[in-house]
């Protein structure tokens, strides 16, 4: 590595000294370059458990029923080990990509993962039951179209702290439900039971508080942002 980085310095130092705009040109691309594959190897990470992940799934298709009463929502909030597994296994991976902006304060940064945020029209018939699917997606499609501001730290934000909890689970306060905005509890009902909602804060030394994002929601191996579900569908 020191002998590459010699050689570089050898044959390029003179350029980048005299200003040479060529030499600029191609170090700018080739950093774009490595944060595309920064990206690329993140984005193949969060996928390689994908198929141990959608067995747990399958497993909970029969559940899948929304429910209708306080009663029924806590029989399916009993502490299932494979699906206590799988929580664990989607804040590690979102907390892989979250902490990509944390890393780089470049915009484009951003920018990149987010595309792989957005979700597709099909998508949201498999994030909300049928009578709230037309609303999050006009709603959201609005969104995405104006640009969503970027959730990224603020500065001194160095530390970052990710819960998941299932849809079916939210109205109830089980597991990690406290940790979401209070809105949650009232639209948990139209979020499709399986799915795995996330919050997440930035915080550093002396900012306890943090800043506190939400709307991560993961399916099948893929994470989709669609930010305050609670606002976009409150009064359905």
């Amino acid at each position: 590595m020191l002998g590459t980085f010699a050689r570089f310095l050898r044959f390029q130092a003179p350029l980048i000294l005299q200003g040479d705009p060529e030499t600029f040109d191609e170090m700018a691309q080739n950093r774009k370059e490595r944060q595309k594959r920064e990206v690329t190897q993140k984005t193949r990470r969060l996928v390689q458990d994908q198929a141990s992940i959608k067995a747990v799934v399958q497993r909970r298709k029969n559940t899948s029923d929304e429910p209708s009463a306080q009663g029924s929502q806590r029989a399916q909030v009993l502490p299932d080990a494979d699906r206590l597994v799988l929580l664990d296994q989607v804040e590690q991976a979102a907390m892989e990509l979250l902490a990509a902006s944390m890393k780089d304060e470049d915009p484009e940064k951003w920018r990149e993962i987010a595309t792989q945020l957005k979700p597709g029209a099909e998508d949201y018939q498999r994030l909300f039951v049928d009578r709230a699917v037309d609303s999050a997606r006009q709603a959201y499609s609005l969104l995405w179209g104006a640009s969503i501001p970027p959730p990224v730290p603020s500065p001194g934000q160095t530390q970052l702290r990710v819960a998941a909890c299932y849809a079916e689970w939210l109205p109830t306060n089980y597991g990690k439900a406290r940790r979401f905005p209070e809105g949650y509890r009232s639209i948990g009902h139209l979020l499709k039971p399986g799915t795995v909602w996330l919050v997440w804060k930035y915080f550093g030394r002396g900012d306890p508080q943090g800043s506190i994002y939400d709307g991560l929601v993961w399916l099948d191996g893929k994470f989709f942002w669609l930010p305050e579900p609670y606002e976009i569908l409150a009064g359905l």
